[in-house]
């Protein structure tokens, strides 16, 4: 898997099969037409191509509207994803600029995708749609394929089991509900923050609960509702539980929005400015005020025995591990 900033680094290909797409949480439709555009290629003995963008679309275009946007992944979220679950060939990431934005569907067709890829097959998903005004839909790219010699392809809308249509949509609205123990099905991973460790107030091992502070790299990082997590946490050198506390700890000063985990194996080495995913399980209560430290640190005791107990009885990250074969 190649990562590619623009199109001068591509290879001279004369064929291949491609796809395009913003892929916010790259959750089970988008695997499911990941996959496809794999399949595909392996069985055309063509490599794969994935166009995707940075920043993502809504970050550019609803600046100036004031709209507020919720990503699901940043942008080194999702190359981690890709790495980890694909084999797409090159994965190209585009800037995405205003100027960018004003490119027509049918320039963008021939310049970006035609003339670098020479694509056998494109393969979109039903309701994506590139240029200036959505213009570049199934149906614009049907018609222009005795034009470029492509075949167009669409992956249908993915449900789950209970009839739910996958979309970016609904695992927000979930993700913001704190219902992240239900939005696993629809991402087929737990959801994720990454971001980079950094030195705290040590209140928490005060408490003999030290924490990790996890700030995310964008603004726009969509944050599970506020509250007390069982997570697992990953990066260099660990892979453990924790307890993840989001909020504003009103037991101290209750104005600035912290992410603080407690891991439940110590990791032998300072965290600070490591970088660090942690991926949420069950959300355990909301946050809120206690009427002393001490009161809290009793509390903390009591979500630390709730945690452990899950652990043992279900262990939800080997669980996970062992259903992503299944997911794909």
């Amino acid at each position: 898997m190649e990562f590619h900033n623009s199109l001068s680094t591509l290879p001279v290909l004369s064929g291949s099969v491609v796809t395009i797409g913003s892929f916010d949480g790259v959750h089970r439709g988008h695997k499911r037409l990941i996959s496809q555009v794999e399949n595909r290629a392996k069985a055309l003995q063509v490599p794969s191509i994935l166009f995707t963008f940075s920043p993502h679309p809504k970050e550019v275009l609803l600046r100036e509207k004031k709209v507020p946007v919720e990503l699901l992944t940043t942008t080194s979220e999702k190359k981690r994803i890709f790495r980890n679950e694909f084999e797409i060939d090159h994965i190209v990431i585009l800037p995405f600029t205003h100027t960018f934005s004003q490119i027509k569907a049918y320039d963008f067709l021939r310049d970006y995708l035609v003339a670098p890829c020479a694509p056998v097959e494109i393969i979109i998903g039903y309701d994506h749609a590139f240029g200036q005004g959505r213009e570049g839909d199934a149906e614009f790219l049907a018609q222009h394929e005795s034009e470029f010699d492509f075949r167009t392809a669409v992956i249908d809308e993915v449900r789950l089991p209970d009839s739910n249509t996958v979309s970016s949509t609904t695992i927000r609205d979930l993700v913001t509900a704190g219902n992240t123990l239900d939005a696993i099905p629809y991402l087929t991973r737990p959801y994720q923050i990454e971001g980079q460790v950094q030195a705290g107030e040590k209140r928490g091992q005060k408490m003999e609960f030290p924490t990790a502070n996890i700030t995310a790299p964008n603004e726009h990082k969509l944050f599970p509702q506020d509250g007390v997590y069982l997570v697992y946490v990953t990066g260099k050198n660990v892979g453990t539980y924790g307890m993840c506390n989001m909020g504003y700890r009103p037991t101290f000063d209750g104005k600035t929005h912290t992410l603080e985990v407690h891991l439940m194996d110590d990791p032998h080495e300072s965290l600070y400015n490591q970088t660090l995913t942690v991926h949420y399980f069950h959300r355990l209560r909301q946050e809120r005020e206690f009427e002393s430290a001490d009161a809290l640190k009793e509390q903390l005791r009591k979500d630390k025995t709730q945690c452990l107990e899950i652990i043992a009885n279900e262990d939800p990250w080997r669980q996970y591990q062992k259903e992503q074969v299944t997911w794909h």
